[in-house]
């Protein structure tokens, strides 16, 4: 494919609406096995919407300054931390209250 026929993570998915409907659809139309994958217009819009917000938002995120992204990491790393440890509470506490019952 060329290169103006990509999504660019500048612009907004709706306003590439052409080039999605017009190019990319039918380009992997063509490119699937249609008995193998038997996928609509609409399936293949939404992966293709899907990915172009997911890019686009690490795009815009790497804009943001170091600061910002130094921040985000710590949190990310805090909630996902938190997370493990009630869930490892969850297990532990599981444990004592089947021995209560046994």
């Amino acid at each position: 494919m060329l290169t103006n026929q990509h999504l660019d993570v500048n612009k907004t998915f709706e306003s590439q609406r052409k080039l999605v409907n017009n190019t990319l659809i039918p380009t992997i139309q063509k490119a699937i096995d249609k008995k193998t994958f038997p996928i609509t217009d609409g399936i293949i819009r939404h992966i293709i919407h899907v990915r172009h917000r997911h890019r686009r938002e690490s795009f815009l995120n790497n804009q943001r300054g170091a600061d910002w992204n130094d921040t985000e990491s710590r949190r990310r790393h805090a909630n996902s931390r938190r997370i493990e440890v009630s869930r490892n509470r969850g297990d532990f506490i599981f444990l004592f209250t089947k021995k209560n019952f046994i």
